[in-house]
């Protein structure tokens, strides 16, 4: 777990956020905006990039983002505090911080986030009969 000032969480946006697009666990109470059919849930995940090309703020207590949901765009709002954590796609990373106070399924998927496996390019492999060949 990372014990994390507000400086350091916007740090850490700012650094994951240069080259990659990350998914973030937020808990939900009033402080979180998002639109409201979405306000009943305990947890959301929600993908933040600046490849989306849509306006994004990370603040000094948090971070601002114009996202589209089903092609509606909502300004939204994740207080630090809020956030449980975030995983980087383009290295698999993750950070989980805030849990201690969380518990029940908000805990589990803060603790499971996990954007799938890295597809990797699988290497070729020479067909029967090649005739190439390894030189040393």
């Amino acid at each position: 777990m990372i014990e994390a000032t507000n400086n350091d969480a916007k740090r850490l946006f700012e650094s994951l956020l240069e080259g990659s697009m990350c998914q973030i666990v937020v808990k939900m109470d009033e402080t979180v905006l998002v639109p409201v059919k979405l306000r009943d849930s305990e947890i959301l995940q929600f993908n933040l990039s600046w490849a989306f090309k849509k306006p994004m703020e990370i603040r000094a207590d948090g971070i601002a983002a114009l996202l589209s949901f089903q092609g509606q765009h909502f300004d939204c709002w994740f207080p630090y505090v809020n956030i449980l954590g975030v995983t980087q796609f383009s290295t698999n990373d993750r950070w989980v911080f805030g849990t201690e106070n969380v518990t029940g399924e908000a805990r589990r998927v803060a603790l499971l986030i996990d954007p799938g496996p890295k597809k990797r390019p699988e290497a070729a492999k020479p067909s029967k009969g090649s005739h190439l060949r390894l030189v040393k």
